[in-house]
């Protein structure tokens, strides 16, 4: 971040840094006293698209750490102590980048980790995840120590998305197959099966991200910011369904007083792979279920994919998607109705059949591997042992 911008970067990372959500909703408070972030709403729509991912990261880990991640920025009242500067400027940076509901996994972490040094030639992303060491823009952990456990949960599904490139590929390979050739066809065996070891090598990387999640430090503050993000997937806004009538820069100021606290303390239970959500879903029965706000997108390609998606209605499909970016989510509902014949597959004999449950098996697999990752991120002390991921 450059020029005005930089203060929202010294912001976030002192935020990132307190020891509470009240000492986080201070910092935020007297930004807002000082009219830093309204001035900065002013500056949105000169923003690139590249720079407004990096501000709008900034802000979500405003939101995160402040427990506001459930709130919705466009309703017609922000609530909790969250004042009209950060809403504003929560909102305009949404419409910039046409994704609303930016604060979850994707912004927190795709966003938030770069190479050390800038490489000399160009590389793909998985290639340069493996030569290259990643370091967080915004620290969860002070500098002088260790990687927390929240840096390393989303370090390890930062990776995650590099390496799970190769999944999108083979998912557009595989409806393309689809397409051309049908889903008794030998190539569509061959798409699944390279779907399933890519599935395979997904999960081994979450077995080697596993230990060094479970050694990190924790603190109750990063556990309650997973909980917060969790809590925005089982209610996405008390405001969610009701549009602002107006700008608050149009009818005046707000009457004067302090706002009311919130009344409701932070839930510091972790999420794992039995915390059932709204926002959550399951592929196959028994599989993990994930708040919506922690779900990787690469879980979310291959269940399109795989069209084994446990979620019921399109209302409930938009409330999964709705923290990716409009070009993903244009995506995967293409991807969802181009390998739609994937789902007769399952009580078919042959080959195809057999290739079908393999991939769909280890989906399951990933799944529930990611989901003890998040439970380790989110367990109160570190663990002991060589606790392997089930």
């Amino acid at each position: 971040m450059i020029g005005t911008w930089v203060r929202l970067d010294e912001l976030a990372s002192s935020v990132a840094l307190a020891p509470s959500r009240d000492a986080a909703r201070e910092l935020v408070e007297r930004a807002e006293r000082a009219g830093e972030l309204a001035a900065l709403r002013a500056r949105v729509t000169r923003l690139t698209h590249r720079h407004a991912e990096a501000a709008a990261m900034r802000v979500a880990v405003l939101a995160a750490a402040c427990d506001w991640a459930h709130l919705a920025p466009t309703g017609a009242e922000p609530a909790e102590g969250a004042g009209e500067g950060l809403a504003d400027l929560w909102d305009a940076l949404g419409h910039r980048l046409d994704q609303p509901h930016f604060v979850a996994l994707p912004a927190l972490a795709l966003h938030n980790w770069a190479t050390a040094r800038k490489p000399r030639r160009h590389m793909p992303i998985d290639q340069l995840v493996r030569a290259e060491a990643l370091v967080p823009v915004v620290r969860w952990t002070p500098a002088d120590e260790p990687l927390g456990r929240l840096d390393r949960f989303l370090l390890a599904t930062t990776r995650l998305e590099a390496h799970g490139v190769w999944l999108f590929r083979l998912a557009d390979a595989l409806a393309h197959t689809l397409a051309t050739q049908g889903p008794d066809a030998p190539a569509t065996a061959t798409a699944l099966r390279r779907l399933a070891r890519v599935l395979h090598a997904l999960r081994a990387q979450l077995l080697a991200e596993q230990r060094a999640v479970a050694e990190a430090p924790a603190s109750e503050q990063q556990r309650t910011v997973i909980a917060a993000l969790a809590r925005a997937a089982a209610s996405p806004g008390e405001h969610a369904g009701r549009a602002r009538p107006h700008s608050p820069r149009l009818v005046g100021p707000r009457p004067p007083g302090p706002r009311p606290a919130d009344p409701r303390p932070a839930d510091p239970r972790p999420v794992g792979p039995r915390a059932a959500r709204d926002g959550g879903g399951a592929v196959g029965r028994g599989a993990a279920h994930l708040p919506a706000t922690l779900e990787p997108p690469v879980l979310q390609a291959a269940e399109a994919a795989l069209g084994t998606g446990a979620r019921t209605g399109e209302a409930s499909r938009q409330a999964v998607r709705r923290h990716l970016p409009a070009t993903q989510r244009a995506w995967l509902i293409a991807l969802e109705r181009q390998c739609a014949p994937v789902r007769g597959l399952a009580p078919r004999g042959g080959p195809v059949s057999a290739a079908y449950h393999e991939a769909r098996t280890s989906l399951i697999a990933l799944r529930h591997s990611y989901a003890h990752l998040l439970h380790t991120a989110q367990s109160p002390s570190p663990e002991t042992g060589e606790r392997q991921v089930a």
